[in-house]
């Protein structure tokens, strides 16, 4: 059960999974519910199974069972019970985040060098300017992720990254936590936001403050 990380604190629980496994072999023990198989069915692309999967593994990680889960129009996933969660993958990982008491959401990104291409679409003259020289690629995929854990947080995907989500500029380090405002319709939302680096991806995870 290759299970990358599992972080618990006192108002969320994030556990990230390394997908190692076949389609066959993730299958084992989670049992979906019919709305659950009827989706993973719907699926033609086989790493998309597989990540279907490795995200429900991450469920029985944190509730001990895979709970039923359900999808708001825009996308955004729900419990039946009580709680918030968010999911996010990207190459060979998934992961997921669970709160009790606040909106979540947790975003996986890869480190590419495309990213540079399209930053002028995302960052802001006061983020561009606290870019670390040495580790730019890093730094840039640590507000890219942030951003879209903003997105998921409010399951909103129109939201515009440039002009409404605003994060608080903070030097790069491997571990970091920083303040971000989404302004939209008039009204300013306070999020925090934190950041883990490993060597392939950087893991990105907020919450809607109270």
């Amino acid at each position: 059960m290759p299970v990358f990380k599992h972080l618990r604190q006192s108002l969320f629980e994030v556990v990230i999974w390394h997908i190692t496994e076949n389609t066959d072999h993730l299958k084992q023990g989670i049992e979906l519910h019919p709305e659950e198989k009827e989706r993973f069915q719907s699926f033609k692309n086989e790493v998309r199974k597989r990540e279907f999967l490795a995200l429900r593994h991450c469920l029985a990680e944190i509730f001990g069972k895979n709970p039923k889960v359900f999808y708001s129009a825009e996308g955004k996933p729900q419990l039946e019970s009580v709680g918030h969660i968010s999911f996010s993958h990207t190459r060979q990982y998934a992961a997921v985040i669970f709160s009790k008491q606040l909106p979540v959401g947790i975003d996986l990104e890869c480190f590419r060098e495309g990213i540079e291409k399209i930053q002028s679409k995302f960052i802001r003259t006061e983020e561009n300017k606290t870019l670390h020289p040495e580790a730019k690629i890093k730094h840039l995929t640590a507000y890219w992720g942030g951003k879209e854990a903003i997105v998921k947080i409010e399951g909103n995907r129109q939201l515009d990254f440039k002009k409404e989500i605003r994060i608080q500029p903070f030097l790069y380090q491997q571990a970091q936590s920083t303040q971000a405002v989404l302004l939209r319709a008039g009204k300013r939302t306070h999020l925090t936001l934190r950041f883990i680096t490993f060597p392939k991806f950087i893991l990105t995870y907020g919450w809607r403050n109270p």
